[in-house]
């Protein structure tokens, strides 16, 4: 059986990939990493498609949302990507922890 719920009143078309961009913009601000920023911006606007299409519930769009919030943690624990400090705003890209924590 499809779950699809009916359009919200006022629903902008793109306002999908702006919530994603808002949610990624979040993951950027709280980890400071540009690539999981841009992993969020892709699976929560694909999660927000499968629900909006009927695919998924609601329930299952919210446990995905906070799966990855999760993984993203785990990642970072275990340091990965390691030595990896790049800053989009920059040309710069550093991969070893000796050109990141000198001396």
């Amino acid at each position: 059986p499809r779950v699809r719920e009916e359009p919200k009143a006022g629903h902008l078309p793109g306002g999908d990939i702006a919530h994603a961009l808002i949610h990624a913009g979040g993951v950027w601000l709280v980890t400071g990493f540009a690539i999981l920023a841009f992993v969020e911006l892709v699976l929560h606007f694909l999660i927000d498609y499968a629900k909006s299409e009927g695919w998924i519930s609601f329930t299952l769009d919210q446990t995905l949302h906070h799966l990855c919030k999760l993984i993203y943690v785990a990642l970072i624990f275990c340091n990965w990507p390691a030595g990896l400090d790049w800053d989009p705003l920059s040309s710069s890209l550093s991969l070893s922890a000796e050109e990141t924590f000198p001396g």
